[in-house]
């Protein structure tokens, strides 16, 4: 979704924008729903597959803000208004059955049963040595300083800072072997979580998510997760294409491959971006219509990333953008 966020940013500037997309027929990128072949019946369209669990947590701000400005039916607050807060997650378990918890502060007697039950039926093999470290753990990044995270914890992965391989060999687990500790305090709350390898993410990422997902639970005014009441692309992604192309005016085209890129070595800027529209197609060359001097996305030398066109000075030199022009009501 970042060539449709970008997109979308640009066009309400005033910009003339366009998206050279990657896919054929979808937009959004993992975002998107997939559908699954041949499961339509009686006229019906396939059945729409997610590429995982769909979930916006309430400390989110960007997406939530862009949502807002996407209109859909008489929804006063446009797509954001597909958002519903969620009461209960299932954590699925192999061999076990599942375990049920809140995502909210709770309200009920049927929310602190669900705590209780929990705490009497969980069956996860922790003993009080994994519960203390994990406990110790994330009262340091609780009370680490701005600096420490940014300059220490950035560059450490969150599998040493959870001190995995230590408490592997406390606990008498042999190399390799997943054990309780590693399957509930590391790797599942970051494969759950952020969907990342706990030996690849730093304990920045890992720690600010989770201790910003623990706090809103601790708070009786917030929504701590939140989730479309429909699929993916019919709720979001198909309405933000339609007021992409269709309102704001951006040009969309499909199926294109960026090759190469093409840099002025003593600039440092960006002189050209190659496409094809298929393999083994020829490729043209797209030339900025304004001068620009580096990419707003790390990701962008993927062929798989879709990029915009033009970019502006403002983005170029760090300047901030003009306001966006009033934004039309939606209700």
């Amino acid at each position: 979704m970042a060539g449709m966020s970008a997109a979308h940013e640009l066009a309400e500037r005033g910009f003339s924008v366009d998206v050279y997309e990657r896919q054929p027929h979808y937009v959004g990128g993992k975002a998107r729903s997939v559908s699954v072949p041949h499961t339509g019946t009686d006229g019906r369209p396939d059945l729409p597959g997610e590429h995982g669990f769909r979930f916006f947590p309430g400390f989110y701000r960007h997406v939530t803000d862009t949502m807002k400005r996407i209109p859909y039916g008489t929804n006063k607050q446009g797509v954001f208004d597909n958002l519903v807060a969620s009461e209960r997650v299932l954590l699925a378990r192999f061999g076990k059955p599942p375990l049920p918890a809140l995502v909210n502060f709770p309200k009920s007697r049927a929310d602190l049963e669900t705590i209780l039950q929990v705490l009497v039926h969980a069956d996860t093999g922790l003993n009080a040595s994994d519960i203390k470290l994990f406990a110790h753990s994330l009262w340091r990044i609780l009370t680490s300083s701005y600096e420490r995270r940014q300059q220490v914890y950035e560059r450490q992965s969150w599998w040493q800072f959870m001190q995995t391989d230590e408490q592997r060999h406390r606990d008498g687990y042999a190399p390799g072997v997943p054990f309780p500790y590693e399957i509930y305090c590391v790797g599942g709350l970051t494969h759950s979580l952020v969907a990342a390898q706990p030996k690849l993410m730093s304990i920045k990422t890992g720690g600010d998510i989770l201790l910003q997902l623990l706090l809103l639970t601790a708070n009786p005014a917030a929504h701590t997760d939140r989730i479309l009441n429909g699929p993916t692309n019919e709720v979001w992604l198909n309405p933000w294409l339609a007021h992409l192309t269709g309102t704001l005016g951006v040009r969309y085209h499909r199926h294109r491959y960026v090759t190469r890129f093409d840099c002025d070595p003593f600039s440092r800027r960006i002189t050209a971006a190659y496409v094809r529209p298929d393999v083994g197609a020829p490729r043209s060359a797209l030339r900025p219509t304004t001068t620009f001097r580096r990419c707003p996305w790390s990701a962008w030398p993927s062929s798989s990333a879709p990029i915009c066109w033009p970019w502006t000075r403002h983005w170029a030199s760090s300047k901030p953008w003009p306001p966006p022009p009033p934004r039309p009501s939606t209700g």
